[in-house]
């Protein structure tokens, strides 16, 4: 069984989550757009969402390994509840700010998601796990979005703020159960017992074939095997994996936007794009849960900054980011049909979230303050994620097809690029295991 007790109990909960906040995320843009906003305000109101999520997740994180896990995410969960309700008696665009801040507290609390996960996954399952994780948002997306459009015509967009805000407090009784396996402090013992037993995570377990992100041969992932990251190492890849999710995020807010104001269709049939999104999104993270196979890895830096990445998971996103590379020409073109395949392309841009999270467990080391180490990459990728919509606003308000388009030659490019170096680097990385093996006097 790949999940944990605990690990059930946050999928579920978070699966609940993905459907109480999709009851109205998908139209925030539009009630802002009802109460006044222009274009550039409707991305705004997408920002302040996502600058919430990088203000919280240091606290949260610090509570999260300090206390414990469960009061970290219940917290989370428990303000993006308090937002909803907050957006409910707004009387103008600028009186949603402070609740959608609230509102996307839960994705401050990704982190420490993160954190249980690395815990309970052996390095040899870590992608499979996360990809099966983070299926439980697209499948929450997909019950919520489905409901989101009638709901919105039966009480309107304001009310289902409210309704929305109910559903999350349910969603946070879940969490309740959830058990703490390690006392605050206490993970250098689970670590070092790891690392004495061969259990995986330590530097004599075992590794094997298997899915994507896993690692073949002696040892765990450079996360567990002593070597740490430098910090111009993590810091670098924060930066990059923030410029990407910019460039990436640009349409994202303007979807149901373009599809109902440009497309001329009804809020129900919106809620319904929305949901062969989520489908879509579904359908890719149990792909990666099982494709590419394990080939080997790619070896990044040297001495105790060299990393060991999973070639497969670096196969895999170069194919996210074609696939979104085509999205962004197929959306705008106003044909029906393409409509409905470039949403089910741009479904793999969610995978990227569960790739990025099993190389996580290869930069990241598991062991004391998990969670605080994440948030240098959280925090990244919040200033990105909120950057995003406001210039993607702007691009949409000087013409709607703008931000596919730019977005679109980005994942282009960054596809080209990454299938190049994903091609060198295993060269290198032999190159480098043939020197080894001559030192040790092997037939090369």
């Amino acid at each position: 069984m790949i999940f944990s007790r605990n690990l059930l109990l946050a999928a579920v909960s978070f699966f609940l989550w993905s459907a109480s906040y999709n009851l109205i995320a998908p139209f925030l843009p539009l009630l802002a757009r009802e109460l006044g906003a222009t274009s550039v305000q409707m991305g705004l109101v997408g920002s302040i969402g996502m600058l919430g999520a990088a203000t919280l997740v240091f606290p949260i994180s610090v509570l999260s390994d300090r206390v414990g896990r469960r009061p970290a995410l219940v917290l989370g969960w428990v303000a993006s509840a308090a937002g909803m309700f907050i957006m409910w008696p707004a009387r103008s665009w600028a009186g949603l700010l402070p609740g959608v801040f609230l509102s996307m507290a839960a994705v401050a609390a990704l982190p420490t998601l993160n954190a249980l996960a690395l815990e309970e996954l052996p390095a040899p399952r870590r992608a499979r796990g996360f990809a099966l994780l983070y299926a439980a948002a697209p499948l929450g997306t997909l019950l919520g979005s489905a409901v989101s459009g009638f709901l919105g015509t039966l009480v309107g967009l304001q009310a289902s703020t409210a309704v929305a805000g109910a559903c999350l407090l349910g969603a946070t009784l879940v969490l309740l159960p959830i058990t703490e396996r390690r006392p605050a402090g206490a993970d250098e013992t689970a670590t070092a017992g790891a690392a004495a037993s061969g259990r995986p995570g330590g530097s004599t377990g075992p590794g094997g074939p298997g899915g994507p992100g896993e690692r073949g041969g002696p040892g765990g992932s450079a996360a567990t095997d002593g070597r740490q990251p430098g910090g111009i190492l993590l810091a670098l890849f924060s930066v990059m994996s923030a410029g990407a999710l910019f460039l990436m995020g640009l349409p994202g807010s303007f979807i149901v936007p373009y599809v109902k104001e440009v497309s001329r269709v009804s809020l129900v049939l919106a809620g319904l794009a929305v949901s062969v999104l989520s489908g879509a999104q579904l359908a890719w993270s149990l792909l990666f849960s099982t494709w590419p196979r394990f080939s080997g890895r790619v070896r990044v830096g040297r001495g105790r900054t060299e990393l060991e990445l999973s070639r497969a998971t670096l196969q895999a996103i170069t194919v996210c980011l074609a696939a979104n590379a085509l999205f962004g020409l197929l959306l705008p073109s106003g044909l029906a049909a393409a409509a409905v395949v470039a949403l089910v392309l741009r479904g793999s841009q969610f995978a990227l979230q569960s790739l990025g999270s099993a190389l996580m467990g290869d930069v990241v080391p598991v062991g004391p303050g998990l969670s605080t180490r994440l948030t240098t990459l959280s925090v990244a990728l919040g200033v990105g994620a909120a950057a995003a919509p406001v210039a993607g606003g702007w691009l949409y308000g000087i013409r709607p097809a703008l931000p596919f388009w730019v977005m679109a030659a980005a994942a282009a490019v960054g596809a080209v690029l990454l299938a190049a170096v994903n091609q060198w680097l295993p060269e290198a990385g032999a190159r480098a295991e043939r020197r080894s093996g001559v030192a040790a006097g092997e037939n090369p």
